[in-house]
C-alpha cells in the first residue's frame, strides 16, 4: 500500500495540543491562587472571631470586678478605653476582611476566565483532531482505491500475457 501523506494542518494540531496544555495549566494555576486567597480569608475571619471573643472576656472581666468593686474610677475609665480600641481594631480587621472579599471575588473571575480559556482550547484541538480523523479515512480509502486499481491492472495485464 503507497505511503500516507503528511497531515497538511500537523503544525496547527501540534499548537493547538500545546495551547490546550498551557490553558489546562493556567486554570490549574488559577485555582491554586483562588484557594489561597480563601484560605487567606477565612484565616482573617477566624482572627475577628478571636478578636471579638477577647473583647467580651475583657467586657465581662471588667464588669465583674466593677461589681466587686476592685477597680477604681480610673481603671474603669482605662478599661473602656480598652474596649474602644477592641472594637477598633474589630472594625479594622472587618475592611481588612472586605478587601481581601473583593481579591476572591476577583480571582474567581480569574478561575471563570481560566476555565473558559480551557474549554475553547478544548474544543478547537476536538475540531482539529477530527477534521484529520476524516482525512485520514478519506486518503486511506483513495489510497485503498488506488492500490486495488494498480491490482486490477497487473491482473488484466497477467490474464493478457497468458493469453496472447
Amino acid at each position: 500500500m503507497p505511503q500516507m501523506p503528511k497531515y497538511n494542518l500537523q503544525t496547527l494540531l501540534d499548537i493547538r495540543e500545546r495551547e490546550k496544555g498551557e490553558a489546562e495549566n493556567a486554570f490549574a494555576d488559577a485555582q491554586k491562587i483562588l484557594l489561597r486567597e480563601q484560605k487567606r480569608k477565612e484565616e482573617m475571619e477566624q482572627e475577628l472571631e478571636k478578636m471579638v471573643l477577647r473583647r467580651e472576656e475583657k467586657r465581662k472581666e471588667y464588669a465583674e470586678k466593677q461589681m466587686r468593686g476592685e477597680m477604681s474610677t480610673q481603671a474603669v475609665i482605662s478599661g473602656n478605653h480598652y474596649i474602644d480600641r477592641l472594637k477598633e481594631e474589630e472594625v479594622n480587621q472587618q475592611e481588612v476582611i472586605a478587601s481581601q472579599q473583593r481579591v476572591v471575588e476577583d480571582k474567581e473571575r480569574g478561575v471563570e476566565r481560566a476555565r473558559e480559556a480551557m474549554i475553547k482550547a478544548t474544543q478547537d484541538l476536538k475540531a482539529l483532531q477530527k477534521h484529520k480523523e476524516k482525512w485520514e479515512k478519506e486518503v486511506k480509502k483513495e489510497l485503498a482505491a488506488k492500490e486495488e486499481n494498480e491490482l486490477d491492472d497487473l491482473s488484466q495485464a497477467a490474464f493478457m500475457r497468458t493469453h496472447s
